[in-house]
């Protein structure tokens, strides 16, 4: 079976917000999306700190870092950590399918809780399925209209 494609901007930027690749200034804004309890409220809770830390300590943000669609929210002006947003595809074997085929885009973002409610979910994901448009597998996504330039 042949690999379907992935988003390979390297960064994606909108008016106040930069979706680049983790560095290791990102592990403690990474370590607490992790292990706080409302941010995993409904993602299987809480990671233990430990556990975050040991892995951390062994691969830095190396894990992460290098995968396609995945990206660090961050701050367009400070480059502040804000979140994460994951853009791949949905495993065969996980239930909720939309096509018989699988493999759709899923995307899905946490964000640290001084970032809620402020819209910066809705823009990052608004700009990723924008630079999503590239992949010819997926539905014309020219109905999200955040502002994006790809680099």
């Amino acid at each position: 079976m042949n690999a379907l494609p992935t988003l390979s901007a390297a960064e994606i930027t909108t008016d106040r917000l930069r979706l680049r690749k983790a560095h290791d200034a990102d592990i403690d804004g990474l370590s607490e999306l992790q292990t706080d309890p409302q941010v995993r409220a409904h993602l299987g809770g809480p990671r233990p700190r430990s556990v975050v830390e040991q892995y951390f300590d062994a691969n830095g943000t190396g894990g992460i870092a290098g995968k396609p669609g995945t990206y660090v929210i961050a701050d367009k002006e400070t480059d502040r950590f804000i979140g994460t947003l994951v853009l791949d595809r949905r495993s065969a074997d996980l239930p909720g399918h939309v096509t018989e085929k699988g493999a759709e885009l899923e995307l899905s973002y946490l964000l640290r809780r001084g970032s809620w409610g402020a819209g910066l979910g809705f823009e990052a994901a608004a700009a990723t399925l924008r630079a999503a448009d590239e992949l010819p597998d997926q539905p014309d996504l020219h109905s999200f209209k955040a502002p994006v330039s790809r680099l």
